[in-house]
């Protein structure tokens, strides 16, 4: 057994006392001279903790006197002498209440916590220090009523390193109290990564029964009083279909902030523009304006009412020049007489809406269609057509079908070529397939070259195109990326299965070839569109593109 001698008035809650992790506790007893006796369930030698755990009233003034526990020698002999080689005293305290200790004597220097100061029952270590065999002090508890005033809350949105990242700066000031934590209401998509830039402190994230949103516990590593700041960081993921919008984060449990939205303008060579709700154009106080690069490059909106919203809506490209990566154009006769002709065009429109067509004297054109769609093209003059896009700042493909109902002229024997182009459009590449009688040769500067390094050269041009540059993939909303991707995707998966297998890669790790190289699996896991990929290439092929019912009618 132990003996223990404590304050009379401490309400005694536990006592264990354990050897190797196991409590030895059989029961325990109190004397009405206020020691403390615990009977152990057997005999015990060597290493031992001895723990109590009670209450102590503090009278009406707030002040009570530092407790003091000592250990005596038990009763019948199992405890002759007793020496205490240290003693520590750590004070501590809940978010309700401030101390203080006045009349300290017999106490060593008193050492700030420096690292986690919040004890899950105990509350937040106000210090610690070494304690001598008399020592004394009186505990001064007051109510901690910090009143908050000035609050303001600025959210800054930014692309940073190809991902977008909130910056959360509340601030405030606190006077009659100190702050021992902030909570903030987040959205959902908020995870483990984010940090807090100040003061140093510690985070705690979790779910809200019932509610979609997470609640955010920052407990700074020493009180907040004064002049405050909490400045949080954290990346930003959103579900497929969700457009980017600016995060929504509330404080809890303090009187609500002004509210600030910092948003950019510009993403890379992207112009965004914002559809707000319950938000207002505003200036940002002088001491904020290192918030933003320069007043041109984002927009300033302040909350007027709950709930705000901002939303991203329409992307604009920068203006720039207008390519044609691949033009891939066949030719081929018609059963019914003169020549059909099919225009493939892999194009990046930079900043443009539509692409002016051209044909050769003599052709005709009889369907158009953008990104795998059907499209109507607006007559200009003689043999020249606009042609809407889908899009002025992605990649997309333009199919054309043309006929014409003469044959290359019996005197000359000489076609011109080519039959069509993008008017003013550089092409880097050009494919062209002629299906002819043996009596007709094609007489051109340039290479010939085999049917698979044609489907090669075309797969390459694919890849150069859905290599978007990220502030793109970021301003694009993952459901309006597959829509987009899908067609280039078909495209892709048709010219592969006509090289093989065996041609697209050198095999997974069985040594099997695969139907989807790395690189395209690498390419769609970027846009969010692995799954899209696999699965088309996993469907059966069906020709739903101009060029992939030519090669079903010329080339298979």
């Amino acid at each position: 057994q132990h003996r223990l001698r404590v304050p009379p008035d401490l309400q005694i809650e536990r006592v264990t006392l354990t050897e190797e992790g196991i409590d030895r506790v059989a029961r325990w007893a109190r004397s009405e001279e206020g020691r403390i006796t615990v009977f152990l369930n057997r005999r015990i030698t060597g290493a031992q903790q001895l723990t109590l755990w009670g209450r102590l009233p503090v009278r009406s003034n707030g002040r009570m006197s530092l407790p003091a526990v000592t250990v005596e020698p038990a009763s019948m002999g199992t405890i002759e002498q007793v020496e205490v080689l240290s003693r520590s005293l750590e004070l501590y305290r809940q978010p309700a209440v401030r101390v203080a200790l006045d009349d300290a004597a017999g106490l060593g220097e008193r050492v700030q916590p420096a690292l986690e100061p919040v004890h899950p029952r105990l509350g937040r270590l106000v210090f610690t220090c070494t304690a001598e065999p008399s020592y004394s002090g009186t505990v001064v508890v007051s109510a901690n009523d910090a009143r908050i005033a000035g609050a303001e809350q600025f959210t800054v949105l930014r692309f940073v390193n190809q991902a977008w990242v909130a910056e959360i700066d509340y601030r405030f000031r606190a006077e009659g109290g100190v702050v021992d934590a902030v909570r903030f209401d987040v959205p959902a998509n908020w995870g483990a990564n984010l940090e807090v830039a100040s003061p140093p402190a510690t985070v705690e994230l979790s779910d809200q029964p019932g509610k979609t949103r997470k609640v955010l516990i920052v407990r700074p590593l020493k009180p907040l009083a004064g002049d405050c700041q909490v400045k949080i960081r954290s990346p930003l993921k959103y579900a497929p279909g969700d457009p980017i919008s600016a995060p929504d984060v509330v404080v809890l449990g303090m009187p609500a902030a002004e509210r600030y939205w910092c948003l950019p303008l510009q993403v890379g060579v992207e112009a965004v523009n914002w559809d707000v709700q319950r938000m207002a154009p505003a200036t940002l106080p002088e001491d904020m304006s290192t918030l933003l690069p320069g007043p041109e490059s984002a927009v300033t909106f302040r909350a007027v009412g709950d709930h705000p919203q901002a939303v991203m809506t329409s992307v604009k490209a920068v203006v720039g020049a207008a390519r044609v990566r691949l033009a891939d154009v066949r030719l081929a006769p018609s059963v019914i007489g003169g020549w059909t002709a099919a225009a493939a065009f892999d194009l990046e429109p930079g900043g443009r809406s539509r692409c002016p067509v051209r044909l050769a004297p003599g052709w005709r054109l009889v369907a158009a269609s953008v990104s795998g769609l059907a499209a109507t093209p607006w007559p200009q003059a003689e043999g020249e057509w606009q042609v809407p896009l889908c899009s002025d700042r992605l990649p997309q493909r333009v199919e054309l079908v043309l006929a014409s109902d003469t044959s290359p002229s019996a005197s000359s024997r000489r076609w011109p070529l080519p039959v069509v182009w993008l008017e003013g459009w550089a092409e880097e590449e050009t494919l062209l397939t002629v299906h002819a009688p043996r009596q007709y040769a094609v007489e051109l500067n340039a290479a010939r070259v085999d049917s698979l390094s044609c489907d090669s050269a075309r797969i390459d041009s694919v890849m150069s195109l859905i290599d978007l540059p990220e502030e793109i993939v970021a301003t694009t909303s993952q459901s309006d990326l597959a829509g987009w991707y899908r067609p280039w995707a078909h495209w892709l998966v048709w010219c592969g299965k006509r090289l093989g297998p065996q041609r697209l890669s050198r095999g997974d790790a069985t040594g099997k070839a695969s139907a989807v190289p790395d690189n395209w699996l690498r390419s769609a896991r970027r846009l969010h569109a692995e799954e899209l990929l696999v699965g088309i290439a996993n469907a059966p092929s069906l020709a739903v593109q101009t060029m992939e019912v030519w090669n079903e009618m010329h080339e298979s």
